[in-house]
């Protein structure tokens, strides 16, 4: 382990930490963020110097911790006079390794992997996924060493990060939304643009409940649900490296109780707009509907009224332009069938898909970037 230890000072769930110099390499946390700047040559201080603004930088943002595994989101910026080429594969390059825990040295046992994809130009996002195989604290500091260069051991291209880390509960986005990890104790209306706390401490952003409100508001069935959870991960459920927050709604707030309607969401912790939406057990797919088929036109309606309300009227006209529509049928409890329509477009470097029921419920949502759907492919 690194020296330079210090007793950092926990303050409403965050740690602040000084600034200090390992062999040239700035740490520090100011505020929510960890942040590690591999200094070139001769610089020995935090001082933000011009050599120091040219060298490259690793800011943690995000981190989900659960007790069994964590996902670090972080920020890459490289210098902006780099060749873009060069600077992904030094990006890339970029380990977060040997994890030690508050004032030990012992290293941390665990399995993982670990992403780096590029955000535009010199910006890049990574995360490192952590399993851990040894129980650690509900509360603590998580020294990680971070190496800008191959050679691991080299103190001059070398560095480290001190990450606040507090245990959250199994839920929402964190365990991928589904309806065993959510919280059955906690529960608030879903119509309130407040949620209920839950054991996680850390309050929803206003900016979420702002498009979580909007959501409500394009859709009143989602009213009468209960929230049973909240929480945050690095991670959109389809792998994006994007740190988002999760809502999940129930009928009665219980999902011991079966057959009832439920939904989860998540939107993006940075901007709070919706990023993914799915309804189980709507009314449409309970009862028979008055009509079992409708037609194109009902559909296409449908769709531009609620991509009016989440989006507004620059993407309702790309929509009108551009956008498709499939009739097709979706199967719910593997024996009830209902046709639906999806409308989806391209926009801005990113695919918006809706989905409506029968009865012109919204089924789905997703707002996901062209880039990803490549890489999934």
């Amino acid at each position: 382990m690194m020296g330079n230890k210090r007793t950092p000072q926990w303050i409403g769930g965050l740690v602040l930490a000084g600034v200090v110099t390992v062999a040239g390499i700035t740490a520090a946390l100011p505020g929510e963020t960890s942040t590690v700047q591999a200094a070139p040559a001769k610089t020995a201080t935090g001082a933000q110097t011009k050599a120091a603004q040219a060298s490259p930088s690793v800011t943690v943002n995000e981190v989900f911790y659960d007790g069994s595994r964590m996902d670090i989101g972080y920020a890459i910026q490289m210098p902006k006079a780099q060749n873009e080429a060069e600077a992904l594969k030094m990006a890339q390059n970029i380990k977060l390794w040997q994890f030690t825990v508050d004032n030990s040295d012992k290293p941390v046992p665990y399995k993982g992997s670990q992403e780096v994809e590029r955000v535009n130009g010199n910006l890049f996002k990574g995360i490192r996924n952590i399993e851990i195989t040894e129980p650690l604290p509900d509360k603590f500091t998580l020294h990680a060493k971070v190496a800008f260069g191959n050679d691991v051991t080299d103190p001059k291209t070398t560095g480290e990060l001190d990450i606040p880390v507090a245990k959250q509960q199994k839920s929402g986005v964190g365990a991928g939304l589904s309806p065993k990890g959510s919280p059955s104790g906690q529960s608030g209306a879903g119509g309130s643009a407040t949620p209920a706390p839950d054991e996680a401490k850390e309050p929803l952003p206003k900016h979420v409940q702002q498009n979580y409100q909007k959501l409500l508001e394009a859709e009143p069935l989602l009213k009468g649900l209960k929230m049973t959870g909240y929480s945050k991960s690095p991670m959109t459920d389809n792998r994006q490296i994007r740190g988002v927050w999760g809502i999940v709604l129930h009928e009665t707030g219980n999902f011991d109780d079966k057959g009832k309607m439920f939904a989860s969401m998540q939107f993006d912790s940075t901007t709070g707009e919706l990023l993914d939406y799915g309804s189980f057990g709507s009314p449409t797919f309970r009862e028979e509907p008055e009509k079992s088929a409708q037609t194109e036109a009902f559909y296409r309606q449908k769709a531009a009224e609620f991509f009016q309300k989440l989006l507004g009227d620059e993407h309702v006209k790309q929509y009108q332009k551009s956008g498709t529509l499939e009739i097709s049928m979706r199967t719910y409890n593997k024996t009830v069938e209902r046709q639906t329509g999806t409308a989806e477009f391209d926009y801005k470097g990113e695919r918006f898909q809706i989905v409506v029921d029968v009865n012109g419920y919204l089924h789905t949502y997703n707002r996901i970037p062209l880039s990803h759907l490549l890489k999934q492919r």
